[in-house]
């Protein structure tokens, strides 16, 4: 069974990570897309034989699949960006709600059941 209270700690925790992420993903793709532009002016301007030309074309070639692999991954996270841009009160919302979640847990943990007297079980102490 999960524990509700973790679940909404992980939700809550793992929304900076999204945030955080969509920009590390913008500055890595820009930072790829510099490299392949210099790499591209040392292929037009540089003077190769067949082995240094196929070493750039190899090295664009990886450059070119880690920037399809980042763009991919900004392209899934896009609806996920696109809902925390527009919902930015949802994580203030859900620290309070987790805040009460663990407030309601701590009185139920510390609950002592303090047996009611009543009328009838007093009138049945001779009795019994």
């Amino acid at each position: 069974m999960y524990d509700p209270i973790d679940i909404i700690s992980n939700i809550t925790e793992y929304i900076p990570y999204v945030i955080g992420r969509r920009q590390t993903l913008v500055d890595e793709i820009k930072i790829l897309d510099q490299r392949q532009t210099d790499l591209l002016h040392e292929i037009e301007n540089g003077e190769f034989d067949e082995d240094g030309f196929a070493a750039k074309a190899k090295e664009l070639q990886e450059l070119r699949k880690e920037r399809r692999r980042l763009k991919d991954e900004y392209a899934i996270l896009e609806p996920l960006f696109t809902y925390l841009y527009n919902n930015k009160k949802m994580e203030i919302d859900l620290f309070k709600i987790r805040t009460n979640m663990e407030r309601i847990k701590q009185i139920k943990d510390n609950w002592i059941y303090t047996p009611r007297v009543t009328e009838e079980s007093t009138a049945l102490e001779g009795v019994i």
